[in-house]
C-alpha cells in the first residue's frame, strides 16, 4: 500500500503546470517588470546626468594636470551641446591661443555614453556662484602650464537631461573643479 500512494504522489509531481497556470504566471512576471522599469527609469536618467557630470569633471582635472605636467596650454573647447574636446597648444608654436592648428588629445560625446545627456543650462537662470546664466556653458576653458584657468563664454559647464538636471561643474581661476547639483532655487 505504501508503494502504491508514493507511486501516485510520482505521477501528480511529473504531470506540471498546466498552460493556463503558465500564462498566468508569466501575465504576473511582465506586469511586475513594467512597474519596476516605470519606477526605476528616474533614477536611470539621473544616474546618466551624474555620470555626464563627474566624466567632465574628471576630463577637466586631468586637462588642468596636464598643462602643468607638460608646460603647455590645454583647452577645453565644447563643440556643441553632445560634445567637447581636450587640445593641446601646438609645442612648435606655443602660443597659449586655440588654434586649429593645435592636436586634440582626446574627443568626448556625450550622446555615445549618456544617451539624453546634453550640456545646457535647461532654464537654469544663475549659476552656483549667483551670476546669471548669459550661455549655456563655456565655448572653452583654457589651462596655462601654472595651474590658473580662464574661461570664455561663461562661468559654469551645465549638464542636464529632459526629466533631470541641471548640474553644473565649475572651475575657478585658480584651477579648483567642483561639481554642483540643483536643488529647488539653490546650488548644492
Amino acid at each position: 500500500m505504501f508503494h502504491a500512494s508514493s507511486q501516485r504522489g510520482v505521477r501528480h509531481a511529473e504531470r506540471g503546470f498546466s498552460l493556463i497556470e503558465m500564462m498566468m504566471i508569466i501575465g504576473l512576471i511582465s506586469i511586475a517588470s513594467g512597474f519596476a522599469y516605470s519606477s526605476l527609469m528616474p533614477y536611470t536618467v539621473q544616474y546618466r546626468v551624474k555620470g555626464a557630470t563627474f566624466l567632465l569633471a574628471a576630463e577637466l582635472q586631468r586637462a588642468r594636470m596636464e598643462a602643468v605636467r607638460t608646460r603647455l596650454c590645454h583647452f577645453f573647447d565644447r563643440t556643441g551641446p553632445l560634445e567637447f574636446r581636450i587640445v593641446q597648444d601646438d609645442p612648435a608654436n606655443q602660443n597659449c591661443i586655440l588654434d586649429p592648428s593645435d592636436p586634440t588629445l582626446r574627443t568626448i560625446s556625450l550622446a555615445g555614453q549618456f544617451p539624453g545627456v546634453r550640456m545646457d543650462a535647461s532654464g537654469a537662470t544663475t549659476d552656483p556662484f549667483g551670476l546669471d546664466v548669459v550661455a549655456a556653458s563655456p565655448t572653452s576653458l583654457r589651462f596655462e602650464p601654472r595651474g590658473v584657468v580662464t574661461t570664455v563664454g561663461g562661468s559654469a559647464i551645465f549638464v542636464s537631461s529632459d526629466h533631470f538636471g541641471p548640474m553644473a561643474v565649475t572651475v575657478t581661476a585658480a584651477g579648483a573643479v567642483r561639481t554642483w547639483r540643483k536643488a529647488g532655487s539653490t546650488w548644492h
